[in-house]
């Protein structure tokens, strides 16, 4: 039927393609490491910024390295916005503008290093938050309904935090 060179020849163009895509989208992301690098050193040269902030931040950073980072925060938040919205809960301290621009760094760090993973986790996280904004409406709890980048934080900063008591031994 078909040559078994035109299959190999197929299965080889297509596995270079991918290859390419990933060093494309990994050269690309690295922009955005080396923004949010440049400003998590500024951050942690202020003296007004807090051990937690600076350890929740770099945590986060770290992890946003992972491919599991989003899918793992996407999971987490299927659990912690039905219990924050229903509870009335605040969902934490308002952060800094340092803080929030280099959250956004890191996210952008993410989104354009695993692109094909981003858009399915964060189309859920926007249904989960469409889903409990209306449920939040009903129940008069919108306000505590937080930002995307609130709750990778606040989740991260919470890890950060149980992952360092845990080994200090």
């Amino acid at each position: 039927m078909t040559d078994p060179m035109v299959s190999f020849a197929l299965a080889g163009a297509a596995a270079a393609l991918m290859v390419g895509y990933w060093i494309f989208c990994r050269r690309v992301s690295l922009r955005h490491r080396q923004k949010a690098a440049v400003l998590l050193d500024s951050y942690f040269q202020d003296d007004n910024v807090s051990e937690t902030d600076k350890s929740s931040v770099y945590f986060t950073y770290r992890w946003a390295s992972h491919w599991h980072f989003l899918p793992l925060m996407t999971l987490g938040g299927l659990i912690v916005l039905p219990i924050m919205v229903l509870s009335g809960s605040d969902f934490g301290r308002k952060q800094s503008e340092k803080h929030r621009e280099i959250m956004d760094s890191v996210m952008m760090m993410y989104v354009t290093r695993n692109p094909l993973t981003s858009v399915v986790c964060l189309q859920a996280m926007f249904l989960v938050m469409a889903i409990f904004g209306i449920v939040g409406l009903l129940s008069d709890r919108l306000k505590a309904i937080p930002s995307p980048s609130q709750m990778v934080s606040s989740m991260a900063s919470k890890a950060a935090h149980s992952h360092l008591t845990h080994h200090a031994h």
